[in-house]
């Protein structure tokens, strides 16, 4: 199968000879007859660095087939922070994507970074996709996920 993919700032066309998924940002829901305020995940919240705000920030972003956050479906397999020379932080993220041939890879790679990167306090955002295929779940999360949120506590 052959597929293609267009990014641009505010839409992702992902196209393969059999069908078509297109993802409108929410600054265009209008041009679809919806009512949608424009996100504004790249300004920057107020008040210190926690990695809470981190994990909160990643909980809005969605898989685009199935209407859950990819913290909730286990799709985070690591999440730290490092404190930088310049009081900023550097967030690294491990992450999956729920097939290993999903094609909106990249595209929830962007979304997340975008959306951690106006978190308060981080200067830098490295998210890796990877697969690590199926590993023991709590409580609906991957077991890494669930040891990052419970060191959180």
């Amino acid at each position: 199968m052959q597929a293609t993919t267009k990014i641009t700032k505010r839409s992702t066309m992902q196209e393969d000879r059999d069908a078509y998924l297109v993802r409108v940002a929410a600054e265009d829901a209008d041009a679809l007859g919806l009512e949608g305020a424009p996100e504004g995940e790249t300004s920057e919240e107020a008040g210190p660095f926690s990695l809470e705000k981190v994990i909160d920030k990643l909980k809005t972003v969605f898989d685009p087939e199935i209407p859950v956050n990819v913290v909730d479906l286990g799709l985070i397999y690591v999440c730290e922070a490092h404190p930088l020379a310049d009081g900023g932080h550097r967030v690294e993220i491990k992450m999956s994507m729920t097939a290993p041939g999903c094609g909106m890879g990249d595209v929830l790679k962007a979304d997340a970074g975008r959306k951690v990167q106006g978190v308060a306090g981080v200067t830098e955002v490295d998210i890796e996709i990877v697969w690590v295929g199926r590993e023991p779940r709590v409580r609906g999360r991957s077991t890494a996920a669930w040891h990052v949120l419970r060191r959180q506590r």
